[in-house]
């Protein structure tokens, strides 16, 4: 659930499947007399309703989009002309502010529990709408395409938009959908209990996973315990057993308004700026009633670090102790660099340890030149664009046996030793030179998929889609001026301006980025102990709340107590089934593909 916005560009460009096909972006065509252009766009010139704060550029320095933010509610619109379905990338700003999972959780909620959420549902389905929906680790996303016409995508946004903002599910969805206990039985035939709930299982299955405690406890070195970018937005087991209606709802009041959120939206060229922004400026101010306080990425504590070189190993349950697991090396989150030298730090992360070409791939996981044998089956190397940009090397499939302290510290001493060779190379060095042909090769496949990705439809609505166009806009945004290269032309420019002015340019940057400075090291191994301790508390809960249950009751025995129980656990199920039976589904769309 955590989101790890990549430094390396990219991983913004990664294939999806279309919505309709795309033909090459062109020149925009010819405005009708009086229509808005993206050229006629001046900052802070109020337009339809918005202050326009970016002009967004194509591969040609095209205007192709632009950011603009609404003057009445302060909602963020960012607009993409782009030849396809028309589309929106609804998104709240919804930092975690415990680890009990309110992000998650408000995803599952408003996508179809209350009326509201149902309707939205049964909506959806008649107007050929394709949704889908995400939560990452300071944004949850709400994402959405229709075929059925382009005046049909205005009724599908506010439909999409006051269930987000007006949700009215009960107490009892709350529980059903974040955990609770239910009734099943048993292969023996006998009535048990067992813990239930969409949110909570999933989270459960997902700590299963080594990549979820490795994550979890970088975000703890990096910002300490108590931190929204260390809080997991997915929820964590233990705690989202302590969530509550209320937490639920009192979260929702503080994020779910309008200047707490935002939208990407890709319209075709023939539905015009204007009467986009006018649509748009109307839906808003219909739906501007509640306001709220807004929390951004300035607003945020101080990073709360560990110790500096801080070695951890910590556990995933698995019945296999031989289980391969993972490792990461984590500097602090201790720089903030420009948008131009943070991608410089990302292209030379990604020379450095990634695919097979790469130095510490040979040095850690190649089987004919590696150093120390790890059983790594694959490394790679990122910087984070979240508070202080803190910076990642991981290792997958590590053996097991090698997840232990000593090893740990090892591995941490032969990344930090090539570090320092590649800053010493000679300017002259043949290795020197191949590292940076390497990297430069990556700046031109960087350029190549940044220009393809505007050629795309972006995919909103599609499972899967991510979140490239949100990282790569949220990048954008750190860039300086008005009006912006969507694909980092001058960014870029300047990258290989440095490159080819020869020398050793990691001769002093490798220092200044810190990567010279111990970095935390985690390993995440498998442990039968730790399955069976997890197994053993649900069990222990389940007892409790049978004997909690018993007394309810006024019950003795477990079969008269759980019959009982499934009897009022079945009559609210009945509800729940009316409800969304009563739901009157909307008429079928008159639009079609």
């Amino acid at each position: 659930m955590r989101l790890l916005l990549l430094g390396m560009l990219v991983a913004a460009c990664a294939s999806r499947a279309p919505v309709t096909p795309s033909p090459p972006v062109t020149a925009p065509p010819p405005s009708a007399a009086g229509a808005l252009t993206l050229d006629q766009l001046e900052k802070g010139k109020d337009v339809h309703g918005f202050t326009p704060m970016t002009v967004y550029l194509d591969a040609q320095d095209r205007p192709l989009g632009a950011r603009f933010l609404h003057v009445r509610t302060g909602f963020v619109f960012d607009y993409l002309r782009i030849e396809s379905a028309p589309q929106g990338f609804l998104y709240v700003t919804s930092f975690p502010t415990s680890d009990k999972g309110e992000p998650h959780t408000q995803e599952h909620l408003l996508l179809g529990k209350g009326d509201r959420g149902r309707k939205l549902g049964s909506a959806q389905s008649m107007a050929l709408v394709e949704a889908s929906a995400f939560t990452a680790q300071w944004r949850t996303v709400y994402h959405f395409h229709t075929v059925a016409g382009n005046d049909v995508f205005w009724q599908v946004f506010e439909n999409q938009l006051t269930a987000l903002l007006e949700p009215d599910y009960t107490d009892e969805e709350i529980k059903r959908e974040v955990r609770n206990f239910g009734v099943d039985r048993a292969d023996d035939g006998k009535l048990r209990l067992e813990e239930k709930g969409t949110v909570y299982n999933e989270m459960v299955r997902s700590f299963e996973n080594p990549a979820s405690e490795l994550w979890r406890k970088a975000g703890h070195l990096v910002y300490g315990t108590a931190h929204p970018l260390s809080y997991d937005a997915g929820g964590y087991p233990d705690a989202i057993r302590e969530m509550t209606p209320a937490n639920i709802r009192a979260f929702h009041l503080a994020t779910h308004h309008l200047a707490n959120m935002g939208m990407i939206g890709a319209f075709p060229a023939a539905m015009e700026l204007g009467a986009v922004l006018d649509r748009t400026a109307g839906l808003l101010d219909k739906l501007a009633g509640r306001k709220g306080s807004v929390v951004s990425e300035t607003d945020l504590p101080k990073p709360a670090a560990a110790a500096g070189g801080t070695i951890s190993v910590v556990e995933y349950p698995h019945s296999d102790a031989a289980n391969p697991g993972q490792m990461m090396l984590v500097w602090p989150a201790s720089r903030q660099l420009p948008p131009a030298e943070r991608i410089l730090l990302g292209l030379f992360l990604d020379a450095l340890a990634g695919d097979e070409t790469t130095n510490l791939y040979k040095q850690l996981v190649d089987g004919k030149t590696r150093k120390i044998d790890l059983g790594a089956t694959d490394v790679a190397g990122s910087i984070s664009s979240e508070q202080g940009q803190p910076i990642y090397i991981s290792l997958g499939g590590v053996r097991a046996d090698r997840l232990e302290p000593k090893t740990l510290g090892e591995v941490r001493t032969l990344v930090l030793a090539e570090l320092e060779r590649l800053s010493k190379l000679p300017d002259a060095d043949p290795e020197l030179a191949a590292f940076t042909q390497r990297l430069g090769s990556r700046i031109a496949l960087a350029r190549r998929g940044l220009t393809k990705f505007l050629d795309s439809p972006p995919g909103f609505g599609i499972r899967g889609t991510g979140d490239a166009w949100i990282g790569h806009l949220h990048s954008l945004a750190q860039v300086d001026g008005f009006r912006k290269s969507l694909t980092m032309k001058p960014e870029l420019a300047q990258i290989e301006k440095l490159l080819a002015a020869g020398g050793n340019p990691w001769r002093e940057r490798i220092k200044r980025w810190g990567l010279l400075d111990p970095p935390f090291v985690i390993g995440a191994r498998p442990s039968p102990a730790r399955r069976k301790q997890l197994d053993a508390e649900r069990d222990q809960r389940i007892a409790v709340e049978l004997k909690r249950l018993q007394h309810q009751y006024q019950t003795k025995d477990a079969a008269t107590t759980l019959a009982k129980y499934q009897a009022d656990y079945d009559a609210e199920t009945t509800k729940l089934e009316l409800a969304a039976k009563a739901v009157a589904l909307p008429p079928w769309s008159t639009h079609h593909p």
